[in-house]
């Protein structure tokens, strides 16, 4: 279908794909999202399309646009299994202008202390491709002579990954000069000392589990199929498995729709099968971490995120909240003045299904504290705003509508919070951080709860409170906490 589309047209799909890509890329909270999440899950799909586009663009504009903004995200990109996408359309596109692009890569591999440890080691992966694409001998013979002299300085770099991708890199070109018979054409000697490390050093036993990984072990020719970028690739990115597309569905769908593809659909070398499932993370200790993997003699108890709608069929914000599971409890919490506070509880009420968050000013949504403790939740739970002085009438109006009005409070008529039990259509009112809820209010409510203590301390802190009561309701209501 694409060499059927007009000039115009492909270039605004290029467009909207790169345009997507940046607006996830560009936005505040885009450094601490987390591998699985939406943003994570989007950015990925769109460099999985403009990998297999390049395949069938003809328009070395259209090229051109591609390469400049994948240069663009690798410099600043940091998180490992969208890295690795990059370096793949960058090795393609470099071999689709091998006189031009050879030099940029030359430049940023010379220009190294310039840039990010993560951008540095990717240039350094790259290069280790290069060889592959290369059929004259005289090419290949050029190539390993140039790029020997820039990755040489960086095999003595202060940075430990970047020693480490330096020297993977040297003992893939070494063993490239062997396998082509190079050895009196290039700086073989020279070098060849790489290949004799201690298999007990730190350095060996590093460049060794790196070379076990992806990174080093695909063939950017050889493993250019649909089966390796939507299926191989994410599992080994530890991705989750509804990101997974089976070659058979490809197959499938070809035969229903009576099309072919431009990229095989399934991989002709089974080498891939053996990588270690995982990424190389960059730490600030110095250290690998791959993936989510541990050596069988750690522990067998890992932190997990639980990612209770792990299909994410919709792209569009809207959609998904209203997806989302919701229970008919509302929070009210407009006399609770702290923006910590009413960031921790709108991260708790959206994490247990609460209809609704009720505060005293919109403006706090705005507030870089209660953004911190909030971590975006205000974004997919529903928030509305109720002055302190409004707060009356709403609670009468709440009540008409046959919601049973709950207040945190130590009173002489308050219940055990473990012994009530919530009804579906509860509203829980929360007091202020010093004052607690005014007498007036008290006198609308239904029910009052308390928590059982033992300490010596008189109260728990209003966003502890909240949240233990929101948890207690949810155990009632939502099936997965049953």
């Amino acid at each position: 279908m694409w060499p059927l589309l007009h000039n115009v047209q492909q270039n605004e799909i290029i467009m909207q794909i790169i345009e997507k890509h940046r607006l996830l890329a560009s936005k505040e909270r885009r450094p601490r999202f987390c591998t699985n999440s939406l943003e994570h899950r989007i950015m990925f799909r769109a460099l999985q399309c403009l990998l297999c586009l390049t395949s069938i663009i003809q328009d070395s504009s259209l090229l051109q646009i591609i390469y400049d903004y994948v240069v663009e995200t690798l410099i600043r990109e940091n998180e490992p299994s969208l890295r690795l996408l990059s370096e793949w359309l960058l090795v393609r596109l470099i071999s689709q202008d091998r006189t031009t692009r050879l030099n940029d890569l030359y430049g940023y591999l010379q220009d190294a202390h310039r840039y990010r440890t993560g951008a540095v080691c990717a240039w350094i992966s790259i290069s280790s491709h290069m060889t592959n694409l290369l059929t004259d001998r005289m090419d290949q013979i050029e190539y390993i002579n140039k790029i020997f002299g820039y990755i040489s300085p960086l095999l003595i770099h202060s940075n430990f990954h970047i020693r480490t991708f330096a020297c993977s890199t040297m003992v893939k070109l070494l063993e490239f000069i062997e396998s082509h018979n190079l050895e009196n054409e290039t700086p073989y000697e020279a070098y060849r000392c790489f290949k004799q490390n201690d298999e007990k050093s730190e350095l060996a036993r590093y460049i060794t589990k790196l070379q076990s990984l992806f990174l080093y072990q695909f063939d950017s020719i050889r493993d250019f199929s649909l089966e390796t970028i939507f299926y191989t690739l994410p599992k080994l990115s530890l991705l989750a498995e509804d990101e997974y597309l089976w070659p058979e569905w490809f197959i499938e769908t070809s035969q229903k729709l009576h099309m072919t593809f431009s990229i095989s659909v399934h991989n002709i070398s089974t080498i891939l099968q053996s990588c270690q499932a995982g990424i190389w993370r960059l730490t600030a200790a110095g250290k690998n971490d791959i993936g989510t993997n541990q050596d069988e003699e750690s522990s067998s108890t890992i932190q997990h995120k639980a990612n209770p709608y792990p299909v994410v069929e919709s792209l569009d914000d809207t959609e998904l909240r209203g997806s989302i599971k919701r229970t008919q409890l509302i929070v009210v919490a407009s006399l609770i003045d702290k923006q910590t506070n009413l960031g921790g509880l709108c991260r708790t009420g959206e994490v247990f299904g609460v209809k609704e968050m009720v505060i005293g000013s919109i403006r706090i949504l705005e507030d870089q504290q209660f953004l911190n403790l909030s971590m975006t939740a205000h974004k997919w739970l529903r928030i509305k705003q109720v002055q302190e002085r409004e707060l009356k009438d709403y609670l009468i109006d709440m009540q008409a509508q046959g919601y049973t009005i709950v207040a945190v409070e130590q009173t002489v008529n308050s219940q055990s919070l473990y012994e009530y039990q919530f009804p579906e259509k509860t509203l829980l009112l929360l007091g202020n951080e010093r004052e607690g809820i005014r007498a007036d209010l008290l006198s609308l409510v239904d029910v009052t709860v308390e928590i059982p203590q033992a300490g010596v301390i008189r109260s728990l802190n209003v966003h502890v409170s909240g949240a233990l009561c929101v948890s207690e309701y949810a155990r009632k209501y939502l099936s997965f906490m049953k």
